[in-house]
C-alpha cells in the first residue's frame, strides 16, 4: 500500500468522513483509500469486514498526535467488504476520511 500523502491520486468514489467508530458501508463494498488525522492524542483506524467491530480486518492505520497520512489502497485493488463495513476510530480529536464504493 502507497502511503503518499496525495489524495488526488483516489478517482472519483464515494467518501465518508467519521469522527467516532460507527458503520461506513452495507454488503460488497469496496475500500479505496484513507485520510487519517491524529488529534489531540495518537489515532488508530481500524476497518472490518462486518457490521460492527468485530470479525475480520480489511485495513488497519495509526498516526501520531497532530499528524496526517493518507493511505492509497488503489495500487492493490480495493479491499472487499462482503458483509459490511465498519470503521472503528480511537483516539482524542482524530478523524478518518474513508474512500469507498458500494
Amino acid at each position: 500500500m502507497a502511503n503518499t500523502n496525495d489524495i488526488t491520486r483516489i478517482p472519483e468514489h464515494q467518501s465518508t468522513n467519521i469522527t467516532a467508530s460507527g458503520a461506513v458501508a452495507g454488503a460488497g463494498s469496496l475500500l479505496w483509500g484513507v485520510q487519517l488525522v491524529g488529534g489531540s492524542a495518537a489515532t488508530t483506524l481500524t476497518v472490518y469486514d462486518n457490521t460492527s467491530a468485530a470479525g475480520t480486518i480489511v485495513f488497519q492505520a495509526a498516526v501520531p498526535i497532530g499528524t496526517s497520512q493518507f493511505c492509497d489502497i488503489t495500487d492493490l485493488g480495493p479491499l472487499k467488504c462482503y458483509i459490511g463495513m465498519y470503521a472503528s476510530l480511537a483516539g482524542a480529536g482524530g478523524s478518518a476520511q474513508l474512500f469507498w464504493d458500494a
